[in-house]
């Protein structure tokens, strides 16, 4: 599995134009007949217990065959913390989509692993497809473009088989019992636990990491951890702490700084932009080659000990350029042009108008210069102002830029 620094553009732009597969919008527009922009999760919570238990049938089989889908060949799946119903009406959730669409800034698709839909329905009932409608919603474009891609969580042990699962986990704990992090130690287990509830603690979190790993391998792509002791576990196996001379596919490095960078303005990058700057695949990526020199700066500033904030931003120099070039570009190219027809209107019409105006002044005998003067400015303003109410910067070069001033930060 590559990650996205070893693409070449031609790939990065072929993957931009693969046909879109379904998504759980789909299976709720098919269930209720209805464009989920008018849905409500009310509906989802009227329902009778059967049409319910229907619907997370609908829901987990989409699941489990998305899981077994194709994706995009930069594709990130997230560890298990990104599941959007982790727990019903979760106020976190915007945190969890901001990371996921750091990490989109760099790849063509996002995958969130959820454990089936029936587990959680069986205890609480409509609440959480309910919820996962809400989010749906509010996620609906990125969802709709593939974007955002949810699929059903496997179960590693499945997968290994009962037997073989129980010896990798036994032989995990135990080396990380024995000879692991203490801080991470510290992290993962109760305080003041006796050895049993110390070893099921520290099972419990390795289980999660290998989980999260078959979740990647499931769909080909490579793996991000939102939780920061899962992906400590997993990096200890990438290094060959807990598993000797093995080695594992090390995470990209877009993955595991973008997700721990804190780009709050991110929020303020609408969902179609995320869905547009995607259909652009020259304009994207560039983007993405310019992202990616600065991060492996970025990763080079932090081998020399520097706080990864302040190594991001001192990385930025290309991008500085780059948006300062699209700035220019919106202001001379579009704007000044603009504005210079605007005012050989302005000043036609405003000759015309003060000329009128003076030959009635004249005729009273109270022409006065500066009046005139006055008179003509007055106009001109006019017509400027009313010309930069109307005007628009291009949408495409307005849309790179708020990709760049989300990485940039307050100018």
């Amino acid at each position: 599995m590559r990650d996205v620094e070893g693409m070449s553009e031609t790939e990065s732009s072929r993957t931009t134009k693969l046909p879109r597969r379904p998504s759980i919008v789909d299976v709720f527009e098919n269930f209720f007949g209805d464009d989920i922009v008018r849905l409500s999760p009310e509906l989802v919570e009227k329902l009778h217990p059967d049409r319910g238990d229907e619907l997370v049938d609908h829901i987990d089989a989409f699941l489990s065959a998305a899981a077994d889908s194709w994706f995009h060949e930069d594709a990130v799946c997230l560890d298990s913390l990104a599941n959007p119903v982790l727990v019903a009406n979760d106020p976190t959730e915007p945190k969890t989509t901001r990371r996921a669409k750091q990490v989109g800034l760099m790849h063509r698709e996002i995958v969130f692993p959820m454990q089936p839909l029936a587990i959680d329905h069986a205890i609480f009932g409509l609440r959480y497809p309910a919820s996962l409608l809400s989010w749906s919603q509010v996620n609906h474009r990125l969802l709709r473009e593939n974007i955002f891609t949810m699929i059903r969580r496997p179960n590693f042990a499945t997968i290994l088989d009962e037997v073989r699962a129980e010896q990798l986990l036994r032989f995990i704990s135990d080396h990380l019992l024995e000879s692991g992090p203490e801080d991470l130690l510290r992290r993962i287990t109760p305080e003041g636990g006796d050895a049993e509830e110390l070893r099921l603690a520290v099972e419990a979190s390795v289980a999660s990491a290998l989980t999260d790993a078959v979740s990647a391998g499931c769909v080909r792509s490579n793996l991000a951890f939102l939780d920061e002791d899962a992906g400590d576990i997993y990096s200890a196996l990438l290094n060959g702490d807990c598993l000797g001379d093995t080695k594992v596919n090390e995470v990209p490095l877009t993955v595991s700084l973008l997700q721990t960078l804190e780009l709050p303005a991110i929020a303020d990058i609408a969902d179609q932009d995320f869905v547009a700057i995607r259909q652009e695949s020259e304009d994207f990526a560039e983007f993405r080659d310019s992202l990616s020199r600065a991060l492996s700066k970025t990763k080079s500033a932090l081998d020399q000990g520097r706080p990864l904030q302040d190594a991001f931003g001192t990385s930025l120099d290309e991008l500085r350029y780059k948006a300062d070039q699209l700035r220019h570009a919106m202001k001379d190219k579009k704007l000044l042009p603009y504005l210079r027809k605007a005012a050989q209107t302005a000043s036609v019409g405003a000759a015309v108008g003060t000329g009128a105006a003076a030959a009635a002044d004249i005729a009273k005998g109270e022409l006065l210069p500066t009046a005139l003067a006055a008179r003509t400015v007055a106009q001109f303003l006019a017509h400027t102002l009313f010309a930069l109410l109307f005007y628009s910067p291009p949408t495409r070069e307005e849309r790179l830029l708020r990709f760049y001033n989300v990485l940039l930060g307050p100018a």
